[in-house]
């Protein structure tokens, strides 16, 4: 219930503080946010994963927070989405290059989530010529 999720978040908030370098904890703590649905503290801990170990998936992750956070706010939710937007434009859509070892449709997912959370951004802006 409830409470077993709390105490997993606290312990694997209190890993990740102690442990700032291990990934695999900071990943562990975001599922826990998730899970718990702290939208809030799931975008705090996947900036911070992002700021620690540079992949774009986390701030992928921090954007979909964001819009889980602008979705169940009541009063209009500008400023974070503008945020999202700003954040997403770090996420370049990379040029698909014909390789024989997968790559390219690792690529091809990569900009499918892209473009896909510029859309909901967008959308959810209300901003339906970016869109």
């Amino acid at each position: 219930g409830g409470s077993l999720d709390s105490e997993a978040m606290d312990m694997f908030d209190h890993a990740f503080r102690t442990h700032p370098d291990n990934e695999e904890i900071g990943v562990g703590l975001f599922e826990c946010c998730a899970r718990a649905r702290d939208y809030s503290k799931q975008q705090q801990v996947a900036m911070k994963l992002y700021k620690r170990f540079n992949k774009t998936r986390y701030l992928q992750w921090a954007v979909a927070s964001i819009l889980h956070m602008a979705r169940g706010s009541r009063q209009p939710a500008t400023r974070t989405l503008q945020l999202a937007e700003m954040l997403l434009s770090k996420t370049a859509v990379q040029q698909p290059v014909p390789v024989s070892d997968g790559k390219t449709a690792s690529e091809a997912r990569h900009n499918c989530c892209v473009l896909l959370l510029h859309l909901a951004v967008f959308l959810e802006q209300q901003n339906f010529e970016a869109a």
